[in-house]
């Protein structure tokens, strides 16, 4: 047998669980699901409520007769910091103890409540500059995600941030030409956007216009629960309908302001990431997540970016058995995969 793991993304209003095993050069996906979870569960990311997430893991465990016991799990949300800062051309020694003072500049809470972590991602030594990604994350967010893995019996192998675990599952870290990619990740609280240059991140930005907010929008336009809402949000959302009297015209009106509100910000940082990388363009946006469910998601964000966006396919990598309802799937198990590559690849 080959080694086994799970990904494990515990979204604000699902769990999304892939598992992956490798065999030689071939890394298959085992098994997979999406269970709903109530709204509210999560806040800002943070588990509310660990005990009532563990009991639905075991179930799902159990459902999808899952045996392996150890878990890469992801944390997202507004305390989640991405950091890239420039730094004269230093020892590691001297680095680590820039690094505290640097990264206390950049988060709004407390260093001591702050776990976080960096990479070196670029050295210029002509200019004797390199570049340095910090990422952190409140200790109590990440506590919230690790006790509730311990609860549920499963072993918490890392904790990684969503839009690392993203590219990992489309590919885009083995990238090694020049061309520069963004993927957006459209979730249920916040879309993240990368900005990944020749298999290195170049830029990450977490937005907070994302799913719910398209949730909530239905959910008004038809005096409708959250609950009713979702369903019609994903039966009849597409925000290319113009029909004037139907249904789907109501949601597409509902939903569009508030893609047209995403599209801007999304615009915001492709312009200020241009500014910053002296003039470098993004070539192509991927769109992932459950938000890339919605019909015509990508075909209208051409439209109004005019530049190419594409759905990301998190099972490019992997071998599958084929089924129409997995490619379905396929965009919220984006980060789910990733997470898994991590200990498999």
């Amino acid at each position: 047998m080959g080694k086994s793991a799970l990904g494990l993304d515990i979204g604000s209003s699902s769990i999304k669980i892939a598992e992956l095993q490798r065999t030689g050069y071939s890394i298959r996906l085992k098994q997979y699901g999406v269970y709903p979870i109530p709204f509210g569960t999560l806040e800002n990311g943070e588990i509310k409520d660990p005990q009532l997430i563990a009991d639905q893991i075991r179930r799902v465990l159990n459902d999808l007769k899952i045996k392996t016991k150890g878990a890469v799990i992801a944390v997202a949300g507004q305390t989640v910091l991405v950091r890239h800062i420039k730094f004269p051309i230093m020892a590691k020694e001297e680095l680590d103890s820039g690094i505290r003072f640097e990264a206390e500049r950049y988060i709004p809470y407390p260093i001591e409540d702050a776990c976080f972590a960096y990479e070196v991602i670029n050295e210029d030594a002509g200019n004797n500059e390199m570049e340095v990604m910090i990422v952190a994350a409140q200790r109590q967010l990440i506590e919230s995600h690790v006790q509730c893995l311990k609860l549920a019996g499963i072993q918490p192998l890392a904790v990684d941030v969503q839009p690392f675990a993203l590219v990992r599952a489309l590919g885009l870290t083995k990238t090694q030409h020049n061309k520069t990619m963004a993927v957006l990740d459209i979730g249920a609280g916040t879309s993240d956007l990368v900005i990944y240059r020749s298999g290195s991140p170049r830029f990450t930005r977490i937005i907070p216009i994302a799913g719910n907010r398209l949730t909530q929008a239905v959910a008004n336009e038809f005096k409708k629960s959250l609950q009713e809402a979702e369903k019609l949000k994903i039966k009849l959302g597409n925000p290319l309908t113009e029909e004037a009297s139907t249904d789907e015209a109501r949601v597409s009106k509902a939903i569009s302001p508030v893609l047209d509100e995403l599209i801007v910000e999304v615009r915001r940082s492709l312009d200020y990431y241009r500014l910053q990388q002296r003039g470098d363009e993004v070539d192509q946006i991927v769109i992932c997540g459950g938000g890339a469910r919605l019909k015509g998601c990508e075909t209208y964000f051409t439209r109004e970016l005019g530049m190419r966006v594409t759905k990301g396919n998190p099972l490019n990598l992997l071998t599958i058995d084929p089924s129409d309802e997995l490619f379905d799937t396929a965009p919220v198990l984006s980060v789910g995969i990733g997470l898994a590559l991590r200990e498999v690849e």
